[in-house]
């Protein structure tokens, strides 16, 4: 304890010359400035510029070199010089701070005349010119390495000062927010800040007017220190390193220079500085120094080399800094006072009390805690308190706050006295709520008033403040909000986070205690006093739930991976070959008709009759082409073709068309036999009498309905068999051959409801029979045909994406195939089109095709890590849909797609890709509050392994209808949502019952036995 009524001065600051740590390297390029410097005629007589008195002395008159007399003295009424200046770093009560060389003012452009003297002439300071200093500052301070290094140097006040540099005072000062260093920058530019100036500056009148330093840059560096035990020679060869590191808890900026600190001595306090040099070390014999610890030459040391105290991956996974800014109690109790003035005594440094408030954030994260201690006899609330978060921490305070949970900020009073003791501590322990805290959960948001959010929209937090309770009251409402949370007790909520008071070593049952009168138990000397804390606030660097940034799209679209098909193309435009066909098939009519009427000809002249039978068909084919002849018949058949042979040589044949004998008699014979090729081809069509073929008639839409039914019906038992017998080992010949069987009949009711080539549904439950039974090259083609018909088809872009992500998943690394060669890229970069096209057709509340892509940029480059901005904006998305379902929830609305994977997860089953549904149901715990209302566990268990019945709530709501869906539409929501149930069908779980003949006790079938049987299938 000081003397009694003496004032103890603090002692003088010390130089940190140890080379090892980190390094905070502040720049400073130049400043403007504008000064009040008088002149000095108006410096009291017998005053220097310094403002140290002298007598007045008579200079004699200065010569030159020459002898000559100089040139008289400067007219006393022109301005007075620019003093020369320099900038410090002001970062420690404990060490001095650091300066740079002085620097005089720049002469402006212009001012200085051609043939002047070799010495620049003094830029003269008028108030109301800039002045311009090109300053060379470029210092360092050093701090200690790790986290509560960095937590003390984004507290830590680091100002940057202008001094006169003739008299040393202080001018002005700007302080420089350490805060990028805490967001893990290396280095960071502050383009220009305000000067502040000093009132009383003791210049000897040198006044700073206003000013601004320029192009600021801070950078951080770090010489490591050599491992304790390590030689000399292990950091720089042939000098004695100092020795080890300060002892841990030491604050950052201490001294290690010598051996550690004797037992008792300050923490930080060099071995060197324990004793003065030459004193006898520990155990010598008097008279004898100690030798001094060697110092490594400055020239030998390493360069330091560029360092962060937060890596760049822990700040890209959301590392942040939260910071608790008190504003000012209002009302304090009037109790308060003179417990103040006992404590400190008549001179008031007997003792001391300290107002400590703290708020802990949530699993495991830090104790933000602000201490006011008094000044001058008074006591307030006024201060922050930053500290460094982990991505870990920041997750665990945002499902803190999704569960509803409090947060609340603790005060308490601590008396510091050798003798008296505190008998109000527990009355003194008092809590308020940070009821702003929900308003983190929105997007964007920084910080959180300890006022409601309806007072902080409406500016009253600032007048009223939030009232302080009992902390036993607050921590039992804390305690049962943890107990009725829908997750696990929050552990610590309701605890106190400040250390309790412990009296002094020498209290004893007689000792006097700071208030007259003991408080009676549960009272709270704040609440009586109606004491409120104003202006207190939660705040965050960067927000904890940043505005979501949707992931960028793929180049490619549907279209472009599935060319969309015209269902009512245009007739293609007729070919060379077509041109000749029609015209043999015009000649083959025109000749049939003039046959026809020849030969009616010869009825009518009886030429038949009189022979008694037909001419021979020589002599009726010469009679023929003698009339075709004689009419000019032939002639006019022969020139309708020639257009047709025409445009074929040209085609076909690449000639010009003009029909020279030069040209064509190469391409004759080829030509000749072509065009009777194409003639004898309509020849043989018009003598066919064959019937014409049937084309098969698409179904009508109630026999699609009935042939779906009974597709399905045979897909869900050949594949139930078959899981059966996969899972049981049992080789049945004769359940295989019939599993083959149904399949066969299953792809013929597909086949035929595949003749409907037009609807894109007929297509997609094909590509589901063919999925299911794992041939997914037919099942992507029947996909293609869908979204050719339709590409925003909800359930085919759902297929394709899950059976793409299947393929993913199956070529993976470290899945024994090597990527680049399967066209892993073409995979992710078609499942990814598939996602983005789902987005864009499913409804903006559903969260089904954000689970799809979540999984699908999973499984690509980079992970499911915050690294991956595709898969951390999904996640954010999925997040924030489940919220705001949740919510929706409260209010009466409808909840089920709350959580996106657990609907993407059977829809994949659904599918029979188990693979990708393992996936997706290992994302559903990641949407903590939603997963634990579904049950999922024996949902899931139940659809993998297709042998249990539809599994109901206990409610009994019975599962959701199976009817087939019409043509081109979809529900990927509500598809077997309905009552929390899995949507098996009744086909497929009769089937499943009755394949499941080894399970007889289906009700006792629980979620480990089905995982087991699906794990064998």
């Amino acid at each position: 304890m000081p003397p009694k009524g003496k004032d103890v001065a603090p002692p003088p600051p010390k130089e940190d010359n140890n080379p090892w740590g980190v390094f905070v390297n502040v720049a400073v390029e130049h400043a403007s400035i504008f000064l009040d410097v008088p002149p000095p005629s108006a410096l009291p007589h017998g005053t220097s510029q310094k403002g140290n008195k002298s007598p007045p002395k008579t200079p004699p008159p200065a010569k030159n070199p020459s002898g000559k007399s100089a040139a008289p003295p400067p007219d006393p009424a022109a301005p007075p010089p620019a003093p020369t200046t320099h900038l410090s770093i002001n970062y420690s009560s404990e060490y001095a701070v650091v300066s740079g060389q002085a620097t005089s003012a720049a002469v402006p452009d212009g001012q200085q005349a051609p043939g002047a003297d070799d010495k620049p002439p003094a830029v003269p300071a008028l108030p109301d010119v800039a002045l311009t200093y090109k300053y060379a500052f470029t210092q360092r301070f050093r701090q200690n390495e790790g986290r509560e290094a960095l937590n003390t140097l984004i507290n830590s006040k680091v100002m940057l000062q202008l001094h006169d540099s003739q008299s040393g005072a202080v001018l002005g000062k700007a302080a420089i927010d350490m805060l990028p260093f805490g967001m893990g920058q290396r280095e960071f530019e502050i383009k220009e800040i305000k000067l502040e100036g000093v009132s009383d500056s003791g210049a000897g009148g040198v006044k700073l007017l206003s000013g601004t330093l320029h192009n600021i840059r801070l950078f951080l560096t770090c010489r490591k220190q050599p491992p304790e035990g390590a030689s000399a020679a292990s950091a720089v060869p042939g000098v004695i390193p100092p020795a080890a590191a300060p002892p841990a808890g030491s604050r950052p900026g201490t001294s290690s220079l010598g051996p550690a600190a004797a037992a008792g001595s300050k923490p930080g306090t060099p071995a060197a500085a324990a004793s003065k040099p030459g004193t006898p070390a520990a155990g010598a014999k008097p008279g004898t120094a100690a030798p001094p610890a060697a110092m490594p030459p400055a020239d030998d040391l390493p360069e330091p080399e560029p360092y962060r105290y937060i890596t760049e991956e822990e700040a890209q996974q959301g590392s942040n800094v939260a910071e608790l800014e008190l504003g000012e109690l209002a009302g304090l109790p009037p109790e308060l006072q003179p417990a103040v003035d006992v404590v400190g005594g008549k001179d008031g440094l007997q003792g001391k009390i300290t107002l400590v408030a703290g708020l802990q954030l949530p699993g495991g994260g830090p104790l933000l805690s602000v201490s006011c201690p008094q000044a001058a006899g008074q006591l307030g609330l006024r201060g922050r308190m930053r500290c460094v978060v982990s991505a870990e921490q920041v997750d665990s305070l945002k499902a803190h706050l999704d569960n509803g949970l409090p947060l609340y900020i603790e005060l308490a009073r601590y008396v510091q006295h050798d003798a008296l003791v505190d008998n109000a501590w527990d009355a003194y322990h008092a809590g308020a709520w940070l009821a702003g805290a929900p308003l983190l959960m929105k997007e964007g948001t920084l910080e959180a008033p300890a006022a409601a959010a309806a007072a902080a929209d409406s500016g009253s937090d600032a007048a009223d403040g939030v009232a302080l309770l009992p902390w036993a009251a607050l921590a039992e409402e804390a305690a049962a909000a943890a107990a009725a949370a829908e997750e696990a007790p929050a552990p610590g909520l309701g605890a106190s986070s400040l250390p309790s008071y412990t009296p002094p070593a020498s209290a004893g049952p007689k000792s006097k205690t700071v208030d007259a009168e003991t408080p009676a138990a549960g009272s709270c000397i704040w609440q009586k006093a109606g004491t409120r804390l104003v202006n207190a606030r939660l705040k965050f660097a960067k927000p904890i739930l940043e505005t979501w940034v949707p992931p960028e799209p793929p180049s490619k679209k549907v279209p472009d991976l599935v060319p969309t098909r015209d269902l009512n193309p245009p007739p293609p435009p007729p070919t060379a070959d077509d041109d000749v066909r029609t015209c043999v098939q015009d000649i083959v009519r025109k000749l049939a008709a003039a046959y026809a009427v020849k030969k009616q000809q010869q009825g009518e002249q009886g030429l038949e009759d009189v022979a008694g039978t037909d001419l021979p068909p020589a002599q009726r084919h010469r009679q023929l082409i003698f009339e075709l002849n004689r009419s000019g018949a032939y002639m006019e058949l022969r020139d309708s073709l020639k257009p047709a042979v025409i445009r074929l040589a040209r085609d076909k044949f690449g000639k010009s068309g003009a029909m020279h004998p030069v040209e064509m008699t190469p391409a004759f014979s080829a030509m000749y036999t072509h065009v009777m090729s194409l003639a004898c081809e309509q020849l043989n069509k018009a003598c066919n009498t064959w019937p014409k073929p049937v084309t098969p008639q698409a179904p009508s839409l109630d026999e699609l309905a009935q042939l779906g039914v009974l597709a399905r019906q045979y897909t869900d038992e050949a594949t139930c068999a078959v899981q059966v017998l996969q899972a049981t080992g049992n080789p049945d010949l004769q359940a295989s051959q019939r599993a083959a069987m149904l399949l066969e009949r299953a792809e013929a009711l597909h086949q035929r409801r595949l003749l409907d080539r037009d609807n894109p549904q007929v297509w997609y439950e094909h590509a589901v029979m063919c999925a299911r039974t794992q041939q997914y090259s037919r099942a992507l083609a029947s996909l293609r045909q869908s979204l050719a018909i339709a590409p925003a088809f909800i359930d085919s872009l759902i297929a394709l994406g899950g059976i793409t992500l299947t393929l993913l998943l199956s070529q993976a690394p470290g899945q024994g195939s090597a990527p680049e060669e399967a066209g892993f890229a073409d995979l992710h970069e078609g499942a990814l089109v598939a996602g983005h096209a789902l987005v864009a057709a499913m409804p903006a509340t559903s969260g089904l095709p954000w689970a799809l892509l979540s999984l699908v940029y999973a499984a690509g480059p980079g992970g499911a890590s915050r690294q991956n901005k595709g898969w951390a904006s999904c996640q954010e998305k999925l997040s924030k849909l489940e919220r705001e379902a949740l919510s929706a929830q409260d209010a009466g609305g409808d909840a089920a797609s709350a959580n996106g994977p657990y609907l993407l997860c059977r829809k994949l089953l659904d599918l029979g890709l188990k693979q990708a549904a393992l996936k997706a149901e290992a994302a559903v715990l990641l949407l903590r509050r939603s997963s634990r209302t579904l049950r999922y566990d024996i949902h899931l268990a139940a659809a993998e392994t297709r042998l249990l019945p539809p599994y109901t709530t206990p409610g009994g709501a019975s599962p959701p209808s199976s009817s087939p869906a019409k043509p081109g539409t979809a529900d990927a929501n509500t598809a077997g949502s309905s009552g929390g149930t899995v949507n098996v069908s009744g086909a497929a779980a009769g089937a499943a019952a009755g394949a499941a003949g080894a399970c007889r006790s289906q009700e006792g079938l629980g979620a480990p036995a089905g995982r087991a049987l699906a794990a064998g299938a």
